[in-house]
This record gives C-alpha cells, structure tokens and sequence, in this order.
C-alpha cells in the first residue's frame, strides 16, 4: 500500500550534512611550492566529527606542513569555502589562455596568497603549472576534451592557501567563540583582543558571519515522498528544483562551533591545558555527572593524571633518602 511520508533535513539530533572523503595529494611546481590539494581516490561518506574536534584535533595539525595537511583532509575531507571547493578536474584542465584563467579564477573566487596582483601570464603560468602537477600524479585527470564520450574524471581540490586559510579561519572562529563564552562585557572582549570597541565590534561580527555563512545549507526543509513497500521514492510528477545541498568538513565544524556557543551556562576551563569547554550532556550513564568535570579530554586527564603521579613518587623517594 502506497503512503505519503514526509523526509526532514533537521530532527531533534541536529546532524551535518553527509560529505564524501577521498585521498587528497599535495600537487607541486617544478619548484616543490605545494599549489593546491587535490582528492583523489574515493574512501568513504563522514556524517560527523570527534566533540568539539576544533579544540584538539585540529590544533594538532602544523598547516604549514602539506604532507600534514593532506594526512588530516584524506581522513576528514577537504577544507576551503564551498565556491573554492566547486573547482573540478575540467575547469583546470581546459584553460588554455589567459582569458580562460581569469575566468576560472572569478567563476571559483580563486585565492593564492600573493599580496601583489597577478598579471594574465603569471595566472595563466600558474594553471599550466597545476596541469603538469595533475598529470605527473597520476590520478587520471584528462580535458574533457580528450576523454571518452566527452566524461572525464573529475576530481576537485583547493588551491594550498585556500586550504590554510580556512583551516586558520576556523580556528579563529572557535577561539572568538570561546572568548564569547567566558567573557560577555564588551570592554573586557576587546581588552582580550587587544583592540579598540568598534574594531572588536567588527570583528566578533565578522567571525559569527563567517561560521553562519557556513551553515546556510543547513536550513530546515522537508520533502513528501511515496512510500511503496517500504521504500521512499520520488513523487510521481515532473522534478522541481531543490537547493543544492552539500555538505563539507567546514559545515560539520561550523555546526560544532554554533552548538558549542548554546552552552553559555555549561563551560568550563580545562585544568591541565587550560582550553574552554563544555560539559558533556549526561543521559541514563553511570557514574558521576560531568557536571564537575575539570578536563577538555582524556588526554588532559591522562597527562594531569600521569604528572601528579611523577611528582608524588618523586617526593616519595625524597622523603625516603631523609
């Protein structure tokens, strides 16, 4: 028997959208600069990360190493603005004039890191100098042009400031917002930033518009699909047009940062690291709540735990030798 069921993009559980993950490689100029991270084998589809992974594993990560870097993306997925992260395999692949670079460039808000501006040459010297680093690869990127049936195996990637700059963008997000959380007197905010009222104004404004731009997609919708033995399909009518919805690791974190905000009256200072954050929700769990919980993570504990330990068998072995 058919039924109509509704499909909601938010329940109770607000969750990140779903992101594919893939192998990213470094692709460098004859040089060895690293001029983007591009994905290259398929490994699987994250729905979400480790608590409050802005706090801990991300700060593990050195940006500035790209094999690093490209360690962390193969294991959470490629991170940079959504428009950046639009740029695929054909796109690269096909510019052949300067014309066709600027294109690019406008089309995917191309950023490279150069405070100067960049003649025509130098950016179409620097898309050829990305095509020889995606062919010496080896990851079967073709112009579309050259492929079979005009398909071609389209990966996507960041330029490697795109990719640092976010990684930083996110960070600073999270701090902003931890410093919000501690600390809600504007004066006392902006003596924390070392500024002045209307700058600090601008930029705890900037930072709460950067992570809300990430969560536009999140917005909620529901969608009437038939059900027919237990299956959910389609409606029987011609497709309408849905906002593309897409989710990314920026999102995920972005969500992170937005739920951690909500805990205004939960946070805490780890006592070993000294990180701001919030108590974990307790439900039906034994033991003692984590209402008086003095630790970010386990490994703080560990650590703290482990060095008073070191430090009362050392006073131990003093006392003994007196």
């Amino acid at each position: 028997m058919d039924k109509l069921v509704r499909t909601f993009t938010i329940t109770d559980d607000w969750a990140p959208l779903p992101w594919s993950v893939f192998s990213v490689v470094p692709l460098r100029d004859e040089r060895g600069a690293v001029l983007a991270f591009a994905e290259n084998v398929y490994k699987r589809d994250r729905v979400g990360l480790p608590k409050e992974f802005f706090s801990h594993g991300m700060r593990e990560v050195n940006v500035n190493d790209a094999a690093q870097l490209a360690k962390f993306m193969s294991e959470y997925g490629l991170v940079g603005s959504r428009r950046s992260r639009g740029l695929m395999t054909d796109s690269v692949m096909d510019v052949k004039t300067v014309e066709d670079a600027h294109a690019v460039d406008k089309r995917y808000g191309i950023r490279r890191g150069a405070k100067r501006r960049w003649t025509g040459e130098e950016v179409l010297s620097w898309y050829r100098s990305l095509q020889k680093a995606a062919e010496e690869a080896e990851i079967g990127w073709l112009p579309s042009s050259q492929s079979l049936n005009n398909l071609h195996q389209g990966r996507l990637f960041v330029t490697a400031y795109e990719a640092v700059e976010s990684f930083k963008g996110l960070l600073t997000a999270a701090e902003v917002a931890a410093l919000l959380l501690r600390c809600d007197e504007p004066r006392k905010v902006a003596e924390e930033l070392e500024m002045n009222l209307e700058d600090m104004f601008n930029y705890v404004a900037y930072w709460e518009g950067y992570i809300n731009e990430l969560l536009q997609s999140l917005c909620p919708q529901m969608e009437l699909r038939l059900q027919r033995d237990g299956v959910n399909s389609p409606l029987p009518i011609e497709e309408y047009e849905k906002p593309e919805r897409e989710g990314s690791f920026d999102q995920a974190v972005a969500l992170q940062i937005y739920k951690y905000s909500l805990a205004k009256n939960r946070y805490k200072i780890c006592k070993e690291c000294g990180t701001v954050f919030v108590e974990r929700e307790t439900k039906g769990r034994k033991g003692p709540s984590r209402s008086t919980a003095k630790f970010c993570s386990d490994k703080c504990h560990n650590r703290y735990s482990q060095r008073e330990k070191r430090q009362r068998d050392s006073e131990k072995r003093r006392g003994a030798m007196e």
